[in-house]
């Protein structure tokens, strides 16, 4: 009877340690992410989107500030890069220099 008591215990330690130690990392602020963490985080969300996967849309990161150049087919794909950009843990801000030229200019 003392052996299942204690064992419950331990369990309900190591699973409060587990959700703890994934609840820490789901947004990492981290003073040793790079500038080109950043970019490559930004660029897989971009290239991961079905919309916005073949646009021409080039990522640029300083200081944690992300600038996406480039063009888009429409508006609303503009607002989804930026939108996407900003998403990625420890941007600060995000400039969009995109411009929009619908398919066949």
């Amino acid at each position: 009877m003392e052996k299942t008591k204690y064992l419950k215990h331990v369990i309900l330690i190591v699973l409060f340690a587990f959700c703890v130690s994934c609840a820490s990392t789901r947004h990492p602020i981290c003073s040793s992410c790079t500038d080109d963490d950043i970019t490559s985080a930004v660029v897989y969300k971009l290239n991961n989107d079905r919309c916005l996967a073949y646009q021409p849309i080039y990522v640029s990161t300083s200081e944690r500030v992300v600038t996406l150049d480039g063009y888009v087919s429409n508006p609303n794909q503009a607002r989804t890069a930026v939108s996407l950009a900003r998403s990625v843990p420890n941007v600060r801000e995000v400039h969009s220099t995109l411009e929009i030229r619908p398919y066949g200019f």
